[in-house]
């Protein structure tokens, strides 16, 4: 998904479907028009929603040209599968973005960039990385398949899995 400086890719108080993954650019996190923090390239994004059950909490916008790879909520869970202690590690980042927006303390500073050196976490963005860059930019969505746990749909000029 491409998005010029200002696209809004998440509005708050929507219900969740997906998370994203920042292929290239950053995104802005906005509560009530205010920055909260910035999102850059490589991490993930939206899982507050899908892993605490909320709403999205916040608004976000493009910085930039901002490229990002969409994953559906059926192929997060099935992700989490792939991965053994992702949801533990995902879970926790999305609790702690989630008490960084509620608590209104160290809005703006680089708090929502999370650097995981090793586990299931940086298994996950170096696997997100890897399949943003070879899923077409017209077919970016994962579909589940018998040949494999995740595969693009050929129909749409994808690589089956």
């Amino acid at each position: 998904l491409s998005f010029e400086d200002g696209g809004v890719v998440m509005a708050a108080g929507t219900k969740p479907e997906s998370i994203f993954f920042v292929r290239s650019g950053a995104v802005t996190v906005r509560v009530n028009g205010e920055e909260v923090s910035r999102i850059e390239s490589g991490q993930c994004l939206g899982e507050v929603g899908l892993l605490l059950g909320e709403r999205r909490i916040a608004d976000v916008e493009a910085c930039g040209r901002t490229e990002l790879f969409e994953l559906m909520e059926k192929d997060l869970w099935m992700a989490l599968d792939m991965f053994p202690g992702l949801y533990k590690e995902l879970h926790s980042v999305a609790r702690m973005r989630y008490e960084h927006v509620q608590s209104r303390e160290g809005w703006g500073e680089d708090r929502a960039n999370i650097i995981a050196t090793e586990g299931p976490l940086r298994e996950f963005q170096t696997f997100l990385k890897h399949v943003s860059t070879v899923i077409p930019w017209n077919s970016h969505q994962l579909l589940s398949g018998a040949n494999g746990p995740l595969r693009l749909d050929a129909s749409r000029g994808g690589v089956g899995g």
